[in-house]
């Protein structure tokens, strides 16, 4: 990371908050693949907390599981409900797990039983949300979450 000298003596860059606002650029190093890695890291932390999540906090579908993402405590927090087969009995519920930002729009789960899962965030050309990869599985998003707050503590 490099920041203009003046900028930093001025006192209007002092974190990647401070980014809001500023055009920059980025020359590509050798390895392109973990430049980007990079800075998608350092402009997460750009955000606020609920600047950060709010966006992904909703309802997400797929044949056999729907995810609903709720913000607790500053974070974001999976619940997974898995759908039983046709005729099935109801398979088990899940525990909530919470994902943590790893970059703008990637996630890792930091919860068992899918800890260390990364997960993506898609959007459309226009930069709306539409789907979130999870692992192997995609889930078309639905829309917002009635509830933003989950209530009970993981634990």
């Amino acid at each position: 990371k490099t920041v203009r000298k003046d900028l930093v003596d001025s006192g209007r860059y002092k974190g990647p908050a401070d980014l809001k606002g500023l055009v920059f650029a980025v020359s590509p190093p050798v390895d392109g693949a973990a430049a980007s890695i990079m800075l998608d890291r350092w402009l997460a932390q750009a955000k606020s907390p609920d600047e950060r999540i709010l966006p992904f906090v909703g309802h997400y579908d797929m044949p056999r599981a729907h995810v609903e993402l709720v913000r607790r405590d500053q974070g974001l927090v999976a619940q997974v409900t898995l759908k039983p087969f046709t005729g099935g009995s109801p398979p088990p519920a899940l525990p909530p797990m919470r994902l943590v930002f790893t970059g703008v729009d990637r996630v890792v789960v930091i919860d068992p039983p899918w800890h260390d899962m990364a997960g993506e965030f898609i959007r459309d050309p226009g930069g709306r949300l539409t789907w979130l990869q999870l692992g192997d599985k995609t889930y078309a998003y639905r829309g917002c979450a009635a509830q933003v707050t989950a209530p009970a503590p993981i634990g």
